[in-house]
């Protein structure tokens, strides 16, 4: 028999197989009991919190993130223009809000469509429509309720936002585009 394969040494089992197993009747059960203990401890003290939570992070062009009593908004600029600010809202019951408030010269906008879309460098452009708002009363700020949740998916995968504005007539029509 091999002298490593005593109770004292319970993890020559498991490193050498073959040769444990020729030797089975060294491991006694109270010594596979303690080895499963111990895996299992291990697996409960590697857990990590922050896992069970998904954390997003997006870096962008200039930002600046601020947390204002329950709720954390990001002021994005572009480089040269501002184009006002962008944000994520959680709300009660895990709702996800994306909102909108675009600086423009005296523009109010009726209708405005989200759009997730790939980076520009990338061979094929991908666009997908994640929410579309139309309001009757012409503006400059826009709460998506829905596409929230995806838009947070593609970002994290890389996507950029963009934003088609559109106001009364077919000529009025802007696109704002924010890298991730």
């Amino acid at each position: 028999m091999i002298s490593y394969a005593s109770y004292r040494a319970s993890v020559a089992y498991l490193i050498k197989l073959l040769k444990s197993w020729k030797c089975k009747i060294y491991l006694s059960f109270r010594s596979l009991i303690i080895i499963c203990n111990v895996f299992f401890s291990l697996g409960l003290v590697n857990f990590n919190p922050a896992m069970s939570g998904e954390v997003l992070t997006v870096p962008m062009d200039i930002s600046n993130w601020s947390f204002k009593g329950n709720k954390f908004e990001c002021n994005l600029m572009h480089s040269k223009v501002p184009m006002g600010k962008f944000y994520f809202r959680a709300e009660p019951n895990n709702q996800i809000l994306f909102i909108s408030d675009i600086r423009n010269e005296g523009n109010k906008w009726q209708g405005v469509t989200l759009i997730s879309q790939n980076a520009p460098w990338d061979k094929e452009l991908y666009r997908k429509v994640e929410s579309s708002l139309t309001v009757t009363k012409p503006s400059r700020r826009f709460v998506f309720r829905k596409g929230a949740p995806s838009l947070m998916k593609a970002i994290a995968g890389g996507s950029w936002i963009t934003l088609v504005l559109e106001g009364k007539d077919a000529s009025a029509l802007s696109e704002v585009r924010i890298p991730t």
